[in-house]
Parts: C-alpha cells; structure tokens; sequence
C-alpha cells in the first residue's frame, strides 16, 4: 500500500510539475532578456519561494540558477547526502520541511546484547545515532557554502514531512 501510495504521488508530482516537452533546451536558444522573462513568468512560483533570491542578486543569477533547477518531491523520511560527501548541487525547499541529521557512530559496547553479537563480525556495517541538528523550511537552501568551496557535507537529510525541494 504504502509502494503503491508514493508511486502515485510520484507521478501526480511529476505530472503537474515536470513537462515531457524540452523546454529548457528551447529557452536556452533564446536571446537573454527574452530568456529571463519566460523564466520569470513560467517558474515565479519557485522563484518568489527561496529566500535567497529575494536578497540582493542579480538577475542574472536567478537566470542561471533557475536554468539548473530540477524539482524533485520528497517522501516522509526520504533522505540525500551523507557526511563526508561531496555534493555537487545545491538544494532549495520549496514547500515542506528538510531534517539536517548529524551521525554519530555506536560503540559496540553501548550496543544491546543481541544487536552486539549481530554486529561483532561485521566491520563494513557501522550502525549510527542520528542527532537532529537542524530543521530547514520553505525558502532555505541546503549545501551553497559546502558546494560552492567543494567542502564535504556535514548532515545528513531527510525530508520531515512531503516535501517539494
């Protein structure tokens, strides 16, 4: 059931925001000042939601920004990026809640018993704490500053509710 629940929600997503038609490939022959217009009028949406583009940027900028942006639906707990990671995009929620998770490895000392002897053989599978270390929310960007000086992530994400990123 649960399968079948965001399989539809997948497609209803992708039905409502996504085009089959290439439309990025065609604004990307026009001229600029018709290009920042027709991405102006068809993703305003997306535009007036992110925090940052309401700051002091150019136009340019957004131009750019937005000529690379692949909207995405996030499912309740689906989760992107690992501490450690590289990434080599930027996320914006748009409509929805982002969890920043910092990991913390378990000893196995503080390990149950029964969870003990399942692990003592196993080096590879490392069994984490998660510590919630900030909830991100419509607007907010996720990664620029790591992105951007090609640093490693340091959370791990997941969405805390649907969520369109």
């Amino acid at each position: 059931k649960d399968l079948q629940k965001r399989a539809k929600q997948h497609f209803n997503y992708y039905q409502t925001r996504m085009s089959t038609f290439p439309e990025m490939y065609i604004v990307e022959e026009l001229s600029h000042t018709l290009k920042e217009v027709v991405l102006y009028e068809s993703r305003n949406d997306i535009i007036s939601a992110i925090k940052m583009f309401r700051a002091h940027v150019s136009d340019q900028f957004i131009t750019d920004c937005v000529l690379r942006l692949k909207p995405m639906l996030m499912s309740y707990h689906q989760g992107f990026g690992n501490p450690g990671d590289i990434s080599e995009e930027v996320y914006f929620v748009t409509k929805g809640r982002i969890e920043g998770l910092h990991l913390v490895e378990q000893k196995l000392e503080n390990m149950e018993d029964d969870l003990k002897e399942e692990k003592s053989g196993a080096e590879d599978d490392k069994v984490y704490d998660a510590v919630l270390a900030t909830i991100t929310s419509d607007g907010y960007e996720l990664e620029l500053t790591n992105c951007l000086h090609e640093k490693p992530m340091d959370l791990r994400y997941r969405a805390a509710s649907v969520t369109d990123v």
